[in-house]
């Protein structure tokens, strides 16, 4: 059984950090965040049961750290570019901590350009269905609680744009 509860005092902080930088035709971004979302109490008729809601811990389905690099190399109107994207634990997805890759390529051809990208290239954590493989257990005041995990999807997509009208 699941119940909802509205939590009247949260602790938030949230640090951020990002930086860019341009070598010849190589670009490099890179960023960082950590995101503390906690309740500072829990209400009293919860204290004594099993609650994911901690006092003074992360709330779940809360990452801590987020990051990014991403690697990108542009020619003319060409460009490839490569990058890496970093969650913690305690993610929405309900998996462990995971780096997924993804890749682009964009070049001219004719009136528009050909687009080819692959997102989650090495598919940690792949799968199809939501299920208990790979779902790390939720915390709770008790033992911790069994979780389903939703996999991460390996997407390929080719595509061709053309722009039309005045401004395209």
């Amino acid at each position: 059984m699941q119940r909802y509860e509205s939590v009247p005092l949260l602790r938030q902080s949230e640090w951020y950090v990002d930086a860019t930088r341009r070598f010849g035709p190589f670009s490099l971004e890179a960023s960082y965040e950590t995101f503390s979302d906690a309740p500072l109490r829990v209400p009293a008729d919860l204290a004594g049961g099993r609650t994911t809601l901690l006092a003074t811990g992360q709330l779940p389905n809360v990452p801590l750290h987020h990051g990014n690099l991403i690697v990108a190399f542009r020619r003319h109107a060409a460009m490839f570019g490569l990058g890496a994207r970093f969650v913690s634990s305690n993610n929405d997805a309900n998996l462990p901590g995971h780096v997924a890759l993804d890749a682009g390529l964009r070049l001219p051809l004719g009136p528009g350009a050909l687009e080819v990208s692959a997102q989650n290239l090495f598919a940690p954590f792949g799968g199809v269905l939501t299920s208990p493989r790979y779902a790390v257990p939720l915390r709770t005041s008790n033992a911790p609680l069994a979780a389903l995990a939703t996999p991460l999807q390996n997407t390929r997509t080719l595509r061709y744009k053309v722009g039309v009208g005045p401004h395209s």
